[in-house]
C-alpha cells in the first residue's frame, strides 16, 4: 500500500486525502479484485520527510547493545549478473543514521559482505545474501539454488559486530616495574623459605 501526500506548512491538517488499496503480486494487479477508494482529513501534529527508496537501509550495530550505531565499518556490495556476483558499490556505515543502499535491481540477488570492521570490534566477514521482492519489474536473477533473504523496500537489514576483549598487560616502566621487582622479591623469599623449612624438617 502507498501512500503519496502534498503539505502545505501553513495548513494544519490535510482535507480531502484520498487513499487507494489495490492487491497486487509482483507489482501486477490481481485480477477480479476491486480496488477501494476512501477519503479522509488528517491533523499535522509533526511533520516529517521521508525520501522513498527502492532499497534498504543498513545499520551496524554492537552486539550487546543493539541501539549502539557503530560508524565506519565498510561493506562490498555485489550484484547477481547472470553468471556471477560483480561489484556493485561500497557502503561505509555512519553512528548517526543508517546508511541508504538504493536504486537496487527488483528480484536481482545481491551478496554484502563486511570488509573492514569498526574500530575495537571483530571483523564479521559471514556474506549476507538478499533481494527485494514485492517490487516493480522483478529480474529474477538469482543464482541456481539462492537461499538468500527477501526484502521489501525500505526494510533494514541489521549486522552486528562484538568488541574486541580489553588485554590488560602488565606496565613495565614506572610503578609498573616497580611492581614487577616487588612481586619478584617475594617470590624469591617464599621460595626461600620454603628450602629452609624443608632442611630443617629433614634434620
Amino acid at each position: 500500500m502507498e501512500y503519496a501526500l502534498v503539505y502545505n506548512s501553513v495548513n494544519t491538517q490535510i482535507t480531502n486525502a484520498r487513499s487507494t488499496a489495490m492487491l497486487t503480486v509482483d507489482g501486477e494487479p490481481v485480477e477480479d479484485i476491486s480496488t477501494a477508494t476512501t477519503t479522509n482529513t488528517f491533523p499535522i501534529y509533526k511533520s516529517a520527510a521521508v525520501a522513498k527508496i527502492q532499497g534498504v537501509y543498513l545499520k551496524k550495530t554492537d552486539s550487546t547493545a543493539p541501539t549502539l550505531l557503530l560508524p565506519d565499518a565498510v561493506f562490498d556490495l555485489q550484484r547477481w549478473d547472470g553468471t556471477q556476483y560483480v561489484h556493485d558499490r561500497t557502503i561505509t556505515t555512519s553512528s548517526t543514521a543508517a546508511s541508504v543502499v538504493d536504486k537496487l535491481e527488483c528480484g536481482t540477488a545481491y551478496r554484502l559482505t563486511e570488509t573492514q570492521a569498526p574500530v575495537d570490534y571483530n571483523l564479521d566477514s559471514t556474506p549476507y545474501e538478499f533481494a527485494l521482492k514485492a517490487c516493480e519489474a522483478p529480474t529474477g536473477l538469482k543464482p541456481d539454488g539462492w537461499h538468500g533473504v527477501e526484502h521489501i523496500t525500505m526494510d533494514t537489514i541489521t549486522r552486528t559486530n562484538q568488541r574486541i576483549p580489553v588485554k590488560h598487560t602488565m606496565p613495565t616502566t614506572g610503578q609498573g616495574l616497580i611492581l614487577i621487582l616487588l612481586l619478584g622479591i617475594s617470590l624469591t623469599t617464599m621460595i626461600g623459605g620454603i628450602i629452609i623449612l624443608a632442611r630443617t624438617s629433614r634434620r
